[in-house]
């Protein structure tokens, strides 16, 4: 496990080293309470763990804004910085949790931060330039692709554009 980002590194790149590698002590950290991907549901739903945007937990499994594919991006980015440091296989059980997720209650969206086109993202960033998840991210690609056909053909219920439309 890395403790200093004293190698040649981008990660914080002008910060002087001692900042730097306090930043890195906390992100190891929080990593490592992250790290068994059973055990994050727990920790997100503690009843004092409330969102600052209302009193709910911030957890929805397949979400990129509170779920795996963030967790992914945190590892993938940690795989990236330290490439032999294990975070890439962290990632990975990370990832069969959300396909564990989408076969018991599917997907109800194809947003890029509530939906499957994160968890899409989230898989490419830690697919090392499609040598890993190719055939998982091929049934993503043809189900988003699928989704939207069906959005962009519906008729207009409601007065303006629906996010749908336009989520990054």
């Amino acid at each position: 496990m890395p403790s200093t980002t004293d190698k040649k590194t981008y990660w914080l790149k002008g910060i002087d080293n001692e900042t730097r590698n306090k930043a890195l002590k906390l992100v190891l950290s929080i990593a490592e309470k992250l790290k068994d991907p059973s055990g994050i549901e727990k920790i997100v739903m503690a009843p004092d763990n409330v969102s600052l945007a209302g009193n709910l937990n911030p957890w929805d499994p397949i979400t990129l804004s509170h779920g795996f594919p963030g967790t992914i991006l945190l590892f993938g980015e940690l795989d990236r910085q330290f490439p032999d440091s294990g975070f890439d296989l962290v990632a990975h059980n990370h990832l069969v949790e959300v396909q564990k997720v989408i076969e018991r209650q599917g997907v109800n969206s194809i947003s890029m931060f509530g939906g499957i086109t994160g968890v899409a993202y989230a898989t490419l960033y830690i697919s090392h330039n499609y040598e890993r998840y190719s055939r998982f991210l091929q049934v993503l690609n043809n189900f988003i692709l699928m989704q939207l056909e069906k959005i962009l053909n519906e008729p207009e219920k409601e007065l303006g554009v629906h996010p749908l439309k336009y989520d990054v």
